[in-house]
């Protein structure tokens, strides 16, 4: 069965651009800190907002990226991941598992990131960052984005980065944690690239229907 793409309209190209350029706007970004609350001060500025220092071997970071700081501080094989998140301002990181084994080394928690965001425009391009990290081999594992919880009057929706399972295709923690850690440091860069692409796109689109 042969699948037809839908009309495009130009209202909706316009619509997809400037979710384009907040996001590229929000990537750009040098301001604000990672964490949200954070005001400790810093000691190479005197600022309690700058982000002078701010980076994932920060120690207040695992606390301060976390809704509940002394109970569950960010595990410390997801928080880079989760710090990158933060770092690129286009989602909400909002629960993490750096994944667990049972008592007979058996895979019972699978390491995710979960977050919220109403950009599917941002969900389409992280999706392509990740099919491209497993082709390059830059992850071990094939991850994917799937819509997960979001409380029914929460107007905005949640998003779990986790890797797939298949059956017969037993998968390896530290495999999959080191997963993590490449995807934060491959994440932004890869990121911007893809945004910058869709933007040409989008704009090589207006102007062809515009005629």
């Amino acid at each position: 069965m042969k699948i037809d793409y839908p009309d495009t309209d130009i209202s909706i190209v316009e619509s997809r651009l400037v979710e384009v350029e907040w996001l590229l706007s929000s990537l750009r970004s040098t301001t604000g800190r990672p964490c949200p609350g954070c005001t400790i001060k810093c000691d190479k500025c005197g600022s309690n907002h700058c982000n002078c220092k701010c980076a994932v071997t920060c120690v207040n970071a695992p606390a301060q990226l976390s809704s509940e700081h002394a109970r569950y501080p960010i595990e410390d094989n997801v928080l880079p991941l989760v710090f990158t998140l933060r770092s690129m301002k286009v989602c909400d990181p909002c629960w993490s598992c750096e994944g667990h084994l049972d008592g007979a080394e058996k895979l019972t928690k699978l390491p995710q990131v979960w977050f919220h965001s109403n950009s599917m425009t941002l969900i389409r391009l992280l999706d392509d960052c990740i099919t491209y990290f497993k082709l390059r081999s830059i992850i071990n594992n094939s991850w994917q984005i799937v819509v997960t919880y979001t409380e029914p009057d929460s107007l905005i929706n949640a998003f779990s980065l986790k890797p797939e399972v298949q059956v017969g295709q037993p998968l390896d923690l530290d495999l999959l944690q080191k997963d993590l850690i490449s995807m934060a440091q491959h994440l932004p860069e890869q990121l911007l690239s893809r945004t910058l692409k869709c933007r040409d796109s989008l704009i090589n689109q207006k102007q062809a229907l515009q005629g």
